[in-house]
């Protein structure tokens, strides 16, 4: 799990919306990311990205947690770390992250994310039924 979490940074972050959205009010919006997505890594394992009613998040994966704060902002959902079951995650609490949503229906949520290194790497995420 920390390589995944190194090597992706988490994949949690501000989530800006893609135009497929914009015509979307927030209520609907919310109602999208709510639930259950699990991306999966290949020989990496997988990783499972919780998102609440109550504007809470929890990111597992590897027996590891992370667990922050969510909320959209016009085109933009703001994540916010709080904690983390790994003492290495202590410099990203209180940290928000940016993303950006290239599609998000009932059943896949695909997110542009940067790494470490600042590189765009997509990610494809499938809602858990």
């Amino acid at each position: 799990m920390s390589k995944i979490m190194q090597k992706f940074g988490l994949g949690i972050a501000t989530i800006t919306l893609a135009s497929s959205l914009f015509g979307c009010n927030s209520f609907d919006q919310n109602s999208k990311l709510l639930g259950s997505w699990k991306l999966d890594y290949g020989g990496f394992g997988s990783v499972v990205y919780i998102f609440s009613s109550d504007n809470t998040f929890i990111f597992t994966g590897g027996g590891e947690s992370l667990s922050g704060e969510w909320k959209l902002e016009g085109n933009k959902l703001i994540t916010t770390a709080i904690s983390s079951t790994r003492s290495e995650d202590s410099d990203m609490i209180g940290s928000e992250y940016t993303s950006e949503v290239v599609k998000l229906d009932d059943s896949v949520l695909i997110l542009m994310v940067k790494d470490e290194g600042g590189r765009e790497k997509v990610q494809t995420l499938t809602k858990v039924k």
